[in-house]
């Protein structure tokens, strides 16, 4: 069995790609997609990994797993859509140190209009 074949969902990783120039723009930014609907499953962590953490405040909400050759490139720069949620991309780690797992740890930014 594949790990491809473990990932049950699908996401957008997007680039950031401009900001506003003038003021007018209300500071919009531009994103563009770098990798569109890409296998992975995304997780929230455990209470034990936020415990574990040794602090109250999250500096990250989930992970992300999916295949290392889907998402080559893929920095803390960049970001991930979700079902229309907006995580922001706080660590990229491949967890077995082969190349066949990635995990991406993602901070989801609640009230904060995806543009």
């Amino acid at each position: 069995m594949s790990i491809r074949t473990m990932l049950r969902s699908t996401a957008t990783i997007q680039r950031f790609t401009a900001a506003a120039t003038s003021f007018s723009d209300g500071g919009a930014k531009t994103w563009a997609n770098l990798y569109a609907d890409i296998a992975c499953d995304i997780q929230p962590v455990s209470a034990h990994e936020s415990i574990a953490l040794g602090t109250e405040q999250a500096f990250r909400s989930h992970k992300m797993f999916c295949v290392p050759g889907d998402i080559t490139g893929t920095t803390t720069a960049d970001r991930v859509l979700f079902n229309g949620r907006y995580f922001e991309i706080v660590g990229v780690r491949d967890v077995d140190e082969l190349g066949r797992l990635k995990v991406l740890d993602l901070l989801e930014r609640v009230g904060v209009k995806v543009d």
